[in-house]
């Protein structure tokens, strides 16, 4: 069994061209998801993220907020599964069960953040 990233790398390298993700946002070559996951991955390392920070992403659904989930994998991140669609409360309860240290969100959902993180 293959892991996503190790998926991804073997159709990067076999099937550059070919889609891998699409959606609102725009769609992604398995070469453009590999180059753009790795740029994410890269500078969390450099702005000091480490291996198993536990992070959630909270954004509407949107192809770049799904490179970022997996470029934050592919630091060695640990994912906190939010969701828009549960309310603050379920939110809260991932957070905290799942330790999360970090949360990325976009600004159309920083009233939603503010009430999580009070």
């Amino acid at each position: 069994m293959q892991t996503l990233n190790q998926m991804i790398e073997v159709h990067a390298n076999s099937k550059p061209d070919h889609l891998a993700l699409t959606g609102f946002g725009g769609d992604f070559t398995y070469a453009q998801l590999r180059t753009e996951s790795w740029k994410i991955a890269n500078q969390l390392l450099a702005d000091g993220f480490q291996k198993g920070t536990r992070f959630a992403i909270y954004t509407p659904n949107h192809s770049a907020a799904a490179v970022a989930q997996i470029g934050s994998l592919r630091m060695g991140g640990v994912w906190c599964n939010v969701n828009l669609k549960n309310s603050i409360v379920e939110n809260i309860g991932v957070l905290d069960r799942g330790k999360c240290e970090v949360i990325f969100y976009h600004s159309v959902v920083e009233n939603d953040v503010r009430q999580i993180l009070t």
